[in-house]
């Protein structure tokens, strides 16, 4: 069995999966520094409300700032977990860098349904993925995950959502909703089904922890970022064209999403460049 079906399968059943050895560290490094000079450019600040934190640095839609993370969201393994998983012609939701800092409390746990009017969804409709830039640890705020809750129905994850506050535990909370910390080496991706109950952990140690998070949507849904308004088409125009795809610049099925008959990218670049 190839090791991405085994990640399938833990995927399937926990509701998340870890892959290591995802990216070398020196990408990593590469990415973090990226992200903090993008964040020095564009003077972002770190967060000081709920539910974005209260000690947390987020740098939005990572792809129009720097060519390095365009590697991230066509990983091969990520793919063809996501591919089969949601849909063989899924999205890219969006690509943020996210960076909790020393003294950040946990997030409430909670499931991202609020995307789509808190609906319990019975099929998977969005994948989360998470790139370690440095070590996950407990310490640091790893992502903390409820095994098996994204299967779960409505009434068992009542009173769970970000405008709660993380001492304010719901029913069920270290009980039968025991979370547990995805620890994992610097370069790992950690993928989880959107309707898992999750959360962003405390933050005690003594350093930053930076991640991309970069999330996945079935092909009809539509996604978190608006990327025909965020990349210039003259820099979309430079992307493989699978990252191309993702971002929506196909048709999905062949049809939806098309201009005057033709896929975004034809229309905008002409039948011969797009290899139509």
């Amino acid at each position: 069995m190839p090791q991405w079906e085994q990640h399938l399968e833990d995927l399937a059943r926990d509701g998340f999966c870890v892959i290591p050895d995802g990216f070398p560290e020196s990408f990593c490094d590469r990415a973090t520094a990226a992200m903090h000079r993008v964040a020095r450019e564009q003077l972002l600040a770190v967060a000081d409300e709920a539910p974005a934190g209260h000690r947390t640095l987020r740098v939005l839609n990572l792809l129009q700032h720097d060519d390095l993370f365009q590697e991230i969201p066509v990983h091969e393994t990520v793919l063809s977990i996501v591919e089969t998983y949601l849909d063989r012609e899924c999205l890219l939701s969006g690509i943020d860098g996210i960076e909790i800092h020393p003294g950040e409390a946990a997030q409430p746990l909670h499931t991202d349904s609020w995307w789509h009017d808190d609906r319990r969804l019975d099929f998977p409709i969005c994948v989360n993925s998470a790139l370690a830039l440095v070590d996950f640890t407990q310490d640091n705020g790893a992502t903390l995950l409820v095994p098996g809750s994204h299967a779960w129905p409505a009434e068992r994850i009542e009173g769970t959502g970000f405008f709660r506050s993380a001492e304010d535990k719901p029913k069920g909370y270290g009980t039968e909703w025991m979370p547990v910390s995805a620890v994992a080496p610097k370069g790992s991706l950690i993928l989880w089904d959107s309707r898992l109950l999750h959360a962003g952990g405390a933050n005690v140690s003594g350093k930053p922890r930076p991640a991309v998070i970069s999330p996945y949507i079935v092909g009809w849904a539509r996604q978190l970022s608006n990327f025909a308004y965020a990349i210039p088409p003259e820099k979309a125009r430079k992307f493989s064209p699978r990252l191309q795809e993702l971002i929506g610049l196909a048709c999905y099925r062949g049809h939806y999403c098309h201009v005057d008959g033709k896929s975004p990218r034809e229309f905008l670049w002409g039948r011969e460049e797009v290899g139509v």
